[in-house]
């Protein structure tokens, strides 16, 4: 039997073992080669590792800050309380309205800045973040009550399906027929409309309706 003072500790296991796959001066060309070979396999599954458990981390903590605001924002309205505007303006001075999908399949903040790359890559705390947030086209004139006719709001699509995702599946008819609201709610103002079309958009295409931005009731 061992006394427990001889027992290895789990450290210098691991030791040992990395230890005995390095080269040494004792080992033939093909120890060496089968060692570096060792190495180089171990060294890309511990970036490998490293690389999904940082996408992991990050996908995790984007739900959890999304989850909050959202929670923040239902409870706001269900009780009227008019000072949540203040709040997310004070998070971000680049809010300008609350974007809901039907039942609140799609249900987030919308900011706007003077470029549209900015929130491509950045959540609304302005964070590096492959989720971004939705934001409105730098050229949507918000001040104007005629810009109603023709908001662009963009979003990234993600494969947890967050932000924009559930867009696509509109082309299902029975979650077009659940979800054919749209209500922007600003500070002073609420929007609602009706879905009633929806459509792939791909750059090659020559319908050009979100570059011309109509200005009267006629136009549009």
């Amino acid at each position: 039997m061992m006394h427990l003072k001889e027992t290895p500790t789990l450290l210098k296991r691991v030791f040992d073992f990395i230890l005995c796959h390095i080269p040494s001066k004792k080992d033939n060309l093909f120890q060496i080669v089968l060692k570096v070979i060792f190495i180089i396999s171990l060294s890309a599954a511990i970036v490998t590792t490293s690389v999904f458990v940082g996408y992991f981390a990050h996908e995790k903590k984007q739900q959890s800050l999304i989850s909050k605001i959202q929670g923040s924002w239902n409870t706001a309205i269900s009780k009227n309380d008019n000072s949540i505007y203040k709040t997310l303006k004070k998070q971000n001075s680049d809010f300008k309205a609350w974007l809901k999908v039907g039942t609140g399949v799609i249900s987030y903040p919308v900011y706007q800045t003077d470029n549209n790359q900015f929130y491509k890559n950045h959540n609304f705390k302005k964070q590096n973040s492959r989720y971004g947030a939705l934001f409105f086209d730098k050229d949507c004139n918000l001040d104007s009550k005629n810009t109603n006719f023709n908001l662009l709001i963009y979003g990234n699509a993600l494969p947890d399906g967050s932000m924009f995702t559930r867009l696509e599946d509109y082309r299902n008819l029975d979650f077009f027929k659940e979800h054919n609201s749209i209500l922007l709610t600003f500070p002073k103002e609420k929007a609602a409309y009706k879905v009633v079309s929806s459509f792939i958009y791909g750059k090659e295409d020559s319908f050009n309706i979100f570059i011309q931005y109509v200005e009267t009731a006629e136009e549009f």
